[in-house]
């Protein structure tokens, strides 16, 4: 929960605790991260 909260303050994107899941490695979760407009 403080991740997801986390990603939601400094990128402005919010995910659910089982998207994280879904993505094998920082790469993909970055790449998921930009993909959704982070800021």
């Amino acid at each position: 929960v403080a991740l997801t909260g986390r990603i939601r303050d400094a990128f402005g994107v919010n995910m659910s605790i089982g998207s994280l899941f879904d993505y094998p490695n920082l790469a993909a979760l970055a790449a998921a991260l930009e993909e959704q407009g982070a800021r």
